[in-house]
């Protein structure tokens, strides 16, 4: 429903991880994560990407990615 920045860790040229600290109430939701890189572009969503690249992009896929985070406080990458 919206997005907040995040704090970037150390970069690289090919991962660079972030941190984004919240006070989690213990009822499941969901997290996603974008980049916006110092051209202005932003990571697309993923119904977006598969429309423009097809389905058979898996090594180049850069869309948002979403994680489901459960009550019980298990984790589950969820396509969305």
């Amino acid at each position: 429903k919206s997005w907040i920045n995040a704090e970037l860790n150390e970069r690289n040229s090919h991962i660079t991880t972030f941190n984004y600290e919240f006070n989690w109430t213990g009822k499941t939701l969901m997290i996603q994560s974008r980049c916006i890189d110092n051209k202005g572009y932003t990571q697309p969503s993923r119904k977006k990407f598969l429309k423009e690249m097809g389905s058979n992009a898996y090594y180049h896929f850069n869309a948002i990615t979403s994680i489901k985070l459960k009550s019980n406080g298990t984790i589950e990458h969820i396509y969305i």
